[in-house]
């Protein structure tokens, strides 16, 4: 699995997101550069638990980032 593409509410409108994996140096949990509307967004990793978290020049908000969690929980 080399890309995840699915719909949720972002900001109060439904946004298509994408989550493509890369491989980045140090990080031993998946990471995975996130563009909302094909707009790159910055990156996430899954921490130990299995939530995202953002790092390396996040631009999501914390409610943002919540929604994604929420989304995978189900």
């Amino acid at each position: 699995m080399d890309r995840i593409n699915f719909s949720c509410e972002l900001s109060g409108k439904v946004a298509d997101i994408q989550l493509d994996i890369k491989k980045i140096p140090g990080e031993h949990q998946p990471c995975y550069m996130v563009s909302v509307d094909g707009l790159f967004k910055g990156y996430l990793k899954k921490d130990t638990s299995g939530q995202f978290d953002q790092f390396m020049s996040p631009q999501l908000s914390d409610e943002d980032l919540a929604m994604i969690n929420k989304y995978f929980a189900k």
